[in-house]
């Protein structure tokens, strides 16, 4: 009985699941971002003049010598590092 309905509906079955597929797809480029594509923003607390932005994760982690494991964990606590720098995702 399954197969003869999924044969008399098939058509529109087969559209259904293929713009389901597109639709995931495309959710999962909107949410997916290379962290390497990411800027950050390095910003002084004593003196905002002196903040800067980098392009990515990697290269701020490279410019203050910590990892980048490292960066991101003080990205996402929010914590001032060297008692001077908080850094955000911009």
């Amino acid at each position: 009985m399954l197969t003869i309905l999924l044969g008399r509906f098939r058509p529109e079955f087969i559209e259904l699941c293929s713009n389901l597929q597109k639709a995931a797809k495309v959710l999962s480029a909107v949410n997916t971002i290379h962290p390497n594509s990411i800027s950050v923003t390095a910003t002084h607390i004593t003196d905002p003049s002196l903040s800067f932005v980098l392009p990515s994760i990697r290269k701020m982690a490279n410019h203050f010598g910590v990892s980048k494991y490292q960066m991101t964990n003080l990205i996402n606590s929010g914590e001032v590092f060297s008692d001077h720098w908080i850094f955000t995702l911009t």
